[in-house]
């Protein structure tokens, strides 16, 4: 891996002295023998527990062998039927199942089969199995005799399984969740609100039609919570509440809708609906008041928006955070709706409109990709905002490095799926220039020490010499490594829309493969809007030959990279007349709400 070590953030590269567990085999195996089996719980918790909190980026010498060691002795003596977990001690178990997971991908061990199958022929085995069987397991188990045994340990584990931070990036990771979405068990109870977010949003990653049911049940667990809740909601058509957790100028889903939020503010009298994360720079500018709602005790305090006078409710990006996965389910306005924020439909939320893009929705399909009813305005239905000062210059770089042609991949991680990155091993095998993809992939693979195993993962598809993994920089700086390649890739089945705005606006080219909805259309609508339809590919070969096309064909890329540069992006990009359009979808859902809940017609409202 060429790495990007320096640039690292949040990701300390070493446990410090002072919080290593004393750990030893020896002593390990003493409280074995000894049968003290709460000592022994402990001490694997309180390693489990450090890796858990603690990221690394590689493995030094001292390290590998602490790993290599603590496996060794934690999965034998887990696995023997002697040692019975200690009831208290179940739950952490199968919480850890993503980092004994991770621990032993970079292990000597690289995965848990052997010590499943030695379970599966012992007694007492339940529990242990849930700490063990992972997505990167190639043991097969029902999952329904989990269920039979104990719903509440193997709901536990079903929403655990989901969270393994970086997609699915092999063939059998990609099979497994496959897998386990269809096992969807009409007995999976509620777990606590960041349990039950992972199934809802990581499904939504796989484009398969499987996110429905995972929502569906989801929201019917989610509803029973708020019984017995009145809003007390005397409506003031004036008035217009938007809520969200990443009303900050750097997420995402503020750069691709603040001008619909601004777009607001001279008719209506706008409230933030701020749930709750640990930063202090949320834009508070349009917003006559600021409500914050949190969860304390793993439920959520209500207590500011009981009494509001809201006549809309709008969620920019339901399925983002478990505190409006939750809210999306209550009625907080007599009219809902929601946006591309996460371009995804809560599939029986207490949402009632999806406010979306003509140029980008495939409209024969709007039931079928949303429960809401679809409201399509002129464009794509999102809006970016110039990423930054126009005037700021980047170092000229050859898209190079070494004698590789660098092409970027600006994908979260939760975006690398095995069928598309295979697809990258097509073209890296036909192509006659050497590659490296250059994934960009965020933050969420610096948590549960899912950073080493998921490299390795993209690695055994690609190749090691093909890839480079850049984790969370800061912005500019991102821009300028991004500036460095020679052209870029969408991910697919679930695209991007920021990362596809910021490669035009480094003048490169993209590639997209366009599907059928809006997670991999975005791409596609921003490349036709800027002039760039050559671009987009229809079919999984075109899109390899297109991105041969690039690699092979200097010429050809250096003249839409010109193409690019003579682009008017303000006007066709950053000044479009896009919020003034979301401005007429509110006045006339506020207008028009009793009439379109009576009607029976599902089709998409169309804005002009």
């Amino acid at each position: 891996m060429t790495t990007a070590q320096g640039q690292l953030k949040a990701a300390p590269s070493g446990i410090p002295q002072a919080k290593e567990p004393a750990f030893t085999p020896a002593e390990a195996r003493r409280f074995f023998h000894e049968k003290k089996w709460d000592a022994l719980s402990f001490l694997f918790l309180e390693v489990l527990g450090l890796f858990d909190s603690n990221n690394y980026v590689q493995t030094p010498p001292r390290v590998k062998r602490y790993i290599d060691e603590f496996m060794e002795t934690f999965l034998y003596l887990f696995t023997q039927e002697e040692y019975v977990i200690p009831e208290r001690f179940v739950p952490a178990f199968i919480r850890h199942n993503r980092v004994i997971s991770n621990l032993a991908a970079i292990s000597a061990f690289k995965n848990t089969d052997a010590h499943l199958e030695l379970l599966r022929n012992r007694k007492s085995n339940f529990v242990k199995i849930l700490a063990l069987l992972s997505a990167r397991s190639s043991a097969r188990f029902d999952s329904k005799t989990f269920f039979e045994a104990q719903p509440y340990y193997a709901s536990l584990w079903y929403a655990i399984y989901f969270n393994m931070q970086g997609g699915a990036p092999t063939a059998l990771m990609h099979e497994n969740i496959l897998r386990h979405m269809r096992e969807l068990d009409d007995r999976y109870q509620y777990i606590d609100p960041l349990l039950t977010f992972y199934p809802y949003t990581i499904a939504s990653y796989f484009d398969t039609g499987l996110d429905r049911p995972q929502k569906q049940k989801i929201n019917d667990l989610i509803k029973p919570l708020f019984k017995g809740v009145t809003v007390n909601n005397t409506p003031d058509k004036k008035s217009i509440a938007i809520i969200t957790a990443r009303w900050t100028p750097t997420s995402a889903v503020y750069k691709s809708c603040a001008r619909f939020i601004k777009a607001l503010k001279d008719d209506y009298d706008l409230t933030l609906v701020q749930l709750y994360r640990p930063q202090d720079n949320f834009d508070k500018s349009w917003f006559k008041e600021v409500k914050v709602v949190a969860f304390k005790d793993n439920k959520l305090d209500l207590s500011p928006i009981l009494n509001n006078d809201f006549a809309l409710a709008y969620f920019p990006d339901v399925g983002m955070q478990p505190d409006d996965t939750h809210l999306a389910n209550l009625r907080i306005a007599p009219i809902q709706a929601m946006g591309y924020g996460h371009p995804v439909s809560t599939f029986g939320g207490e949402i009632d409109y999806f406010i979306g893009g003509k140029d980008v929705e495939v409209v024969a399909k709007a039931e079928q990709n949303y429960s809401e009813r679809l409201v399509l305005i002129p464009g794509i239905g999102a809006d970016p905002i110039l990423p930054i000062p126009a005037d700021l210059k980047f170092k000229p770089r050859t898209g190079l490095t070494e004698t590789r042609l660098v092409i970027n991949c600006p994908w979260s991680a939760q975006k690398c799926m095995y069928p598309h990155l295979q697809r990258l091993r097509d073209i890296a095998d036909q192509s006659d220039t050497p590659l490296l993809f250059r994934f960009f992939v965020g933050v969420s693979i610096q948590r549960h020490n899912a950073t080493i195993p998921f490299r390795q993962e993209l690695e055994s598809v690609l190749g090691a010499e093909r890839v480079e993994v850049v984790l969370e920089l800061a912005y500019p700086e991102y821009l300028q490594r991004l500036s460095e390649g020679a052209f870029a890739l969408d991910s697919f089945p679930f695209g991007g829309y920021n990362t596809i705005v910021d490669g035009l606006f480094l003048r490169k080219p993209v590639v997209a493969l366009e599907g059928e909805q809006f997670i991999n259309r975005a791409a596609s609508a921003l490349l036709r809007q800027v002039g760039l339809p050559e671009l987009i590919a229809k079919t999984p070969e075109e899109f390899v030959e297109k991105t041969l096309r690039l690699i092979h064909d200097e010429k050809w890329r250096k003249s839409l990279s010109t193409k690019i540069g003579k682009i008017d992006l303000t006007s066709r990009l950053f000044n479009t007349d896009s919020p003034a359009y979301f401005k007429k979808a509110i006045d006339y859902l506020l207008k028009n709400h009793a009439r379109l809940q009576a009607d029976t017609n599902r089709k998409p409202v169309i804005i002009k």
